[in-house]
């Protein structure tokens, strides 16, 4: 568990020397996926590269999805060549890969591009873990903000250059793994490449993709495009792991300006009380950031036990506040929130597990949303 959290001031976070961070969240939308996985093995050997095989349903289903959306088989090879380098898995083309930053997906979206990804593919109706969703979010993307990848890959004829166009101007990865895509997509194009019967109808189940991180929040499962009540604030919270910790973020201004700024690209940090509050404003339009103790006297939370709590819920003290997960019993819970800036991008806000007899400050009580949207 993280060691400090939302009372305890401005630490900084290691520098970065390699990355800005407002190039991390808004400018560059993917990152090389060779640090630690969360939830899948690492690559190996070979300079850290292990060749990924093409035999597995994932790269099936995706390689004939672009086929299917009118890119050529050399073109599709490389797209695919790619995912399977960013996202290892296991399963090859894993959609729930996430690496040490928190990029997370086929393509390791992060920041801005994250956010996107969940917001569009939840508004089409789709899982946004799924392979499917993030299917159509590449598509999605192609069409709107990414025009240019998708003319410069247009204008290639084989796997390898496809790759490689796919890497420089889609991935914008800015490392040396190029070589590493183009091989991959090769043998995509070997084996698939003649296949003109297509497999597209397994996109069916591609939503239901084999996965090695589906217990990676608890073992509560959040539906979020059907969540209601606190439940639904805890997953307008999660669009902002990872983000920044910061002191004081988010209290200058209203949580209609912070998202403005953040829709917009400019980069802002969050601390624990108002990530609470923009979360509310996200879920259902209730505009009142407070401090960590202030929801207790916000009309709209209301006193509930400890031992009662449940997902959406929140856990607050005088100087800290946590949505709950998971009621694991026994004062033991598992937590999202927002921690400490002393601490690796993806682990400054995002999920923890606690026990009520640690919580900062000494724990206050618990709180459940009873405002606007909730359900009684």
């Amino acid at each position: 568990m993280v060691g400090l959290y939302c009372f305890s001031g401005i630490v900084s976070a290691a520098p970065n020397p390699a990355d800005d961070l407002n190039a991390i969240y808004f400018d560059t939308p993917f990152y090389d996926p060779n640090g630690s996985k969360a939830c899948s093995a690492s690559p190996a050997g070979n300079g850290g590269i292990v060749p990924a095989s093409v035999d597995g349903d994932n790269v099936n289903i995706a390689y004939h999805f672009f086929v299917s959306n009118g890119y050529s088989p050399a073109q599709s090879a490389g797209i695919v060549g790619n995912f399977m380098y960013e996202a290892p898995g296991p399963p090859v083309v894993n959609p729930a890969d996430t690496n040490s930053i928190g990029a997370h997906g086929i393509a390791q979206w992060l920041g801005g591009r994250k956010t996107e990804l969940r917001v569009w593919v939840t508004a089409e109706g789709k899982d946004p873990e799924s392979l499917a969703g993030q299917l159509d979010f590449v598509i999605h993307e192609l069409q709107t903000s990414n025009t240019g990848a998708r003319d410069k890959l247009k204008l290639t004829t084989d796997p390898r250059s496809a790759a490689l166009s796919w890497f420089k101007y889609y991935e914008r990865a800015g490392d040396s793994s190029g070589p590493a895509r183009a091989d991959n997509a090769a043998n995509v194009f070997t084996k698939y490449g003649n296949d003109t019967t297509g497999t597209t109808t397994a996109l069916s189940s591609a939503g239901a993709a084999s996965s090695s991180c589906s217990g990676a929040v608890g073992s509560v499962d959040l539906n979020c495009p059907t969540a209601t009540g606190g439940a639904k604030i805890l997953c307008a919270a999660e669009r902002f792991d990872p983000l920044a910790y910061v002191f004081g973020g988010g209290h200058g201004a209203s949580a209609a300006t912070f998202m403005q700024h953040f829709n917009s690209g400019r980069y802002d940090g969050l601390d624990c009380s108002s990530l609470v509050g923009i979360a509310v404003y996200n879920a259902f339009g209730v505009d009142d950031i407070r401090v960590s103790s202030g929801y207790a006297s916000d009309k709209n939370w209301q006193a509930i036990p400890v031992d009662q709590a449940t997902t959406g819920d929140l856990l607050w003290s005088y100087g800290h506040v946590e949505f709950v997960v998971e009621n694991k019993g026994g004062g033991n819970f598992r937590d999202f929130g927002a921690h400490t800036a002393n601490a690796p991008l993806d682990k400054q806000i995002g999920f923890d597990n606690l026990n009520v007899s640690n919580f900062p400050d000494g724990i206050g009580g618990a709180l459940r949303y009873i405002g606007p949207g909730s359900v009684r």
